[in-house]
């Protein structure tokens, strides 16, 4: 219940398609229009009828009809099939869809219930590419959301995953994203780089893919590249919560600080929790302590575990606060001394929520050093901090330990293979002990 002139307007798009799918047993009705937005007008409308087996034949249908309503002319490729059917197995394709619906919710719960039915999907159609795909993401994410579960089990079934996907179908997209996220882990960011480049350019109008691929350029220290790219496909899919909010951390990380905000409310308001946190810091560093802790203190129930389960109670969850947003240098010194206790246990997990606190309160020196002995899913949104200006993390990036964590996560190689970013150079290297290069 939209007013179409206005989406159009947000959007950047003449025409809406808009429509309706009725199931009654096995029977399927889909009404579909596609709408002008300048004044509402239909410029094409059908219905239609028939067994839900059939659903992959209405979507193609649909989509060839548009393309002629629009008189678009299509591709060698496109003329084959506009809406590949992706298996033929009707159960698969609800498990894949509900599994990947639920996936792209950010509770603990919901991770694991999501690869659930991703796994019942491959279960049932073994030769279903997209879904080994996403089950490959998803499981990347489950310790994320699951700090006390062991790491390894998940990484190897995303591996396993991969594999399947990618010997089903080498070019699909969504696979080499996945295998992407894996040697993220590995601590191979140029061969990671290589992986969403190429899931990239094998769906470059994928808003998913443009979005993910527009971040990593930015972690190069590619901003502006990378922001553009992530902006795109943020027009395609402006309801992207985990985009957006990673577009507003570019945004602060470049001192930008009214549009930074503008972008993590809008990503947290969509259910984006973790942004939160961020949020929060960017409130306090504004000056607005009483609404920073407001966000904060919300923010405490929608991520448990994350940081350290001795601030996971109220007055714990309050303590980290003071700390990270305040300027008691006894409390940020106690909070230190929890961290420090923390990872002197070989089985701590050093991810990237508490690797930022630890760049937060002076300590990035110890944050590179950890991340580098324990690898953990996802932490690219560490690495992406490097080029912020805020926060502590231009320390980082100066910092004597950085030239040599750069070169073991492979970011050199990568600046070697799509450019060196703006704020670093090489030096020549007199010595193997001496750093290669040095960033502002």
């Amino acid at each position: 219940d939209v007013d179409i002139q206005t989406l159009g307007e947000e959007l950047g798009v003449r025409h809406i398609v808009a429509g309706s799918v009725r199931k009654q047993g096995d029977e399927l009705r889909i009404t579909a229009q596609l709408v002008r937005t300048d004044n509402g007008y239909q410029s094409w409308s059908r219905s239609f009828d028939g067994s839900i087996d059939r659903v992959f034949d209405f979507q193609e249908q649909i989509a060839r009809d548009i393309a002629s309503a629009l008189e678009v002319t299509l591709s060698p490729a496109d003329l084959g099939r506009l809406a590949p059917a992706l298996t033929r197995s009707r159960t698969a394709y609800d498990a894949f869809l509900q599994g990947r619906s639920m996936a792209r919710r950010f509770g603990a719960a919901e991770k694991i219930r999501a690869t659930e039915l991703l796994e019942q999907a491959v279960s049932i159609d073994p030769g279903f590419a997209l879904a080994w795909a996403e089950l490959a993401r998803t499981e990347m994410f489950v310790p994320v959301s699951n700090p006390d579960l062991p790491v390894e089990p998940h990484v190897n079934r995303a591996r396993e995953a991969v594999s399947r996907a990618l010997a089903i179908d080498p070019e699909l997209a969504m696979g080499h994203f996945a295998q992407g996220l894996i040697q993220e882990f590995e601590l191979d960011y140029a061969a990671a780089m290589q992986s969403f480049a190429t899931a990239h350019r094998q769906e470059p109008r994928n808003p998913f893919l443009a979005i993910r691929y527009g971040y990593y350029l930015a972690l190069l220290g590619h901003s502006e590249v990378g922001a553009e790219l992530m902006e795109q496909g943020l027009r395609l899919d402006p309801t992207d919560a985990a985009g957006i909010g990673n577009l507003g951390t570019l945004q602060l990380a470049g001192g930008d600080f009214d549009e930074a905000e503008r972008l993590l409310r809008r990503s947290y308001d969509l259910g984006f929790s973790p942004i939160g946190s961020l949020l929060a810091s960017l409130l306090a560093a504004r000056g607005e302590q009483e609404e920073a802790f407001r966000v904060w203190r919300e923010v405490g129930e929608e991520i448990p575990g994350r940081f350290l389960a001795e601030f996971d109670t109220p007055e714990g969850w309050e303590l980290l606060g003071q700390a990270l947003l305040g300027d008691d240098q006894e409390i940020a010194a106690r909070v230190v001394e929890a961290f420090t206790d923390y990872f002197a246990d070989p089985d701590a997990r050093a991810n990237s929520y508490r690797l930022h606190t630890l760049v937060q309160l002076g300590q990035p020196g110890e944050a590179m050093r950890l991340m580098l002995e324990r690898p953990y899913p996802i932490n690219a949104g560490f690495v992406f901090s490097t080029w912020s200006d805020v926060l502590g993390f231009p320390e980082m990036r100066r910092h004597p330990d950085f030239p040599r964590f750069a070169e073991q996560i492979g970011l050199v190689e990568a600046w070697d293979l799509y450019g060196w970013p703006r704020s670093c150079r090489r030096l020549p290297r007199l010595s193997e002990e001496a750093p290669s290069f040095e960033c502002d």
